[in-house]
Order: C-alpha cells, then sequence, then structure tokens
C-alpha cells in the first residue's frame, strides 16, 4: 500500500473564487491533469484502506452543488473515483445538491461520507447532541443510498481524542481532520486543504510534498489550532474572511 496524498476541496466555481476556501473550476482542471501526467493515481478513501488502490484522494465537503456540476463530469470522463461528505441537513437547499444528485454519485462508485447533520463545531457540542450529529446523519444518508458509509469528515476540522472515539463507537471506520500531512495505515486521516490562494505553478509541489513543506504546514496547522482555541472557532472564521476580503 502506497501513502495516501489527500487533499481537501470545498466549491468548485466557475468565476473567480469569492471565498479562501473555494477554487476556480480551471485551477481544478489542471490539478487533475497534472497528477495523471505524473503518474498518479486516484482512489476514494474507503478504496485505499480496503483494497489498497491508489496514491491520491480527492475530498469534497460539504455537499455543494458544483460537486455534481463541476466535479463530477471531470472525474467521469477520466474515470476518477473520489469521496464526497454529506451534510444532510444542506441537502436540496440553494448552492447544494439534492438526493438525486447524491444517488448518482454514488451509483457511479463515488464514495459517500458524513460530514455531520448539521455542520456545527464537534468539539463544542454535549455528549447527546454530538451522538446526534454523528449518528443520525449516517443513517440518514445509508438510508438514502441503500449502501453502509464508512468514512466520517469533521466540520472546519474541529475534532479532538474524544470524538475520535465517539465517532469510532457509532460505527464509522474512517475519520478524516483537516490536519496536513501523508497517511500511511492509521484511519484518523490527514488532509491537505486545497483553496484560493493556490496557483498553477504550487500543483507540482502540493502533489509531491517535500518534508519541508510538511513541516512548514503541520507548523501553520497547529498555529491555527491555537489560534481557534484563543479566539473560539466562530470569531477565528470571522477574522479569516475579513483578511480573506481585504
Amino acid at each position: 500500500m502506497k501513502p495516501l496524498n489527500t487533499f481537501i476541496f470545498h466549491r468548485i466555481t466557475d468565476g473567480a473564487p469569492d471565498n479562501w476556501a473555494d477554487v476556480n473550476k480551471f485551477f481544478f482542471k489542471a490539478f487533475i491533469d497534472d497528477a495523471l501526467n505524473q503518474n498518479n493515481s486516484f482512489a476514494s478513501i474507503n478504496q485505499w484502506y480496503e483494497k489498497g488502490e491508489g496514491n491520491l484522494c480527492l475530498t469534497f465537503d460539504d455537499g455543494n452543488l458544483s460537486d455534481f456540476g463541476n466535479v463530477f463530469p471531470v472525474l467521469g470522463d477520466r474515470g476518477i473515483k473520489a469521496s464526497f461528505f454529506i451534510v444532510p441537513d444542506f441537502v436540496g437547499k440553494k448552492g447544494f445538491m439534492n438526493w438525486s444528485h447524491i444517488i448518482e454519485l454514488h451509483k457511479y462508485g463515488m464514495e459517500i461520507g458524513s460530514h455531520s447533520l448539521s455542520h456545527k463545531f464537534m468539539t463544542t457540542l454535549r455528549n447527546d447532541d454530538l451522538h446526534n450529529e454523528i449518528a443520525k446523519s449516517k443513517k440518514v444518508i445509508e438510508d438514502k443510498i441503500g449502501s453502509p458509509i464508512n468514512s466520517f469528515a469533521y466540520p472546519y476540522g474541529d475534532c479532538s481524542n474524544k470524538t475520535h472515539n465517539i465517532i469510532k463507537k457509532l460505527g464509522y471506520k474512517n475519520i478524516c481532520t483537516s490536519k496536513p500531512g501523508l497517511n500511511n495505515s492509521s484511519r484518523i486521516i490527514k488532509r491537505n486543504s486545497i483553496h484560493s490562494q493556490h496557483k498553477e505553478k504550487d500543483i507540482y509541489h502540493l502533489l509531491n510534498p517535500a518534508y519541508q513543506r510538511i513541516l512548514l504546514s503541520s507548523t501553520k496547522y497547529y498555529l491555527r489550532s491555537a489560534l481557534k482555541k484563543s479566539l473560539g472557532m466562530k470569531n477565528y472564521l470571522i477574522l479569516k474572511d475579513a483578511i480573506y476580503k481585504k
């Protein structure tokens, strides 16, 4: 089994992104084609763990409508499988996929996972609310697609050892964080964020991260984590959004 380089995407826009976490569809297509030209192979998270396939995984958080309109055609044309993390309370709302879209992705062989029931900060919830966010989202998605789901991705990357343990007890095999790095055998999965500040010149280094780059990304991650704790997640996100829009 090769080490797995896992990436987080959010909305894939037609024009210039207006949120930090989003990327333009032309950058997305360049990312995919550069990866293929470098002889990489793609797999969903579950494929990699269960079958040992691939060395790159694309994950898409939130269930944005662009997952179906801009992502699915690119992946389908190239025979690529990926993992899509759905928030049931978002399904069918403006800007998000409906269940027909999600079922179509599943039928094609895309992995469908949970991104919680309503996209709350997991570490701030009482135990009963935390259980509801994790367990109910799993049941709703499984009932809709007619198959078990094995993977969970944290909203905002907000996690702890306590939340890890609860997610495992509630039947998930794979737990996706926002901590950067490469993956070996652990079921606590590191994911590298792709966002609006990345340019095409960055793609090679994203696909082939040097040790120093991983170390720098990890250092930034821990600094952000400390800032989130001191400010609180909501205030951190407000500050981040304000800096991006300057």
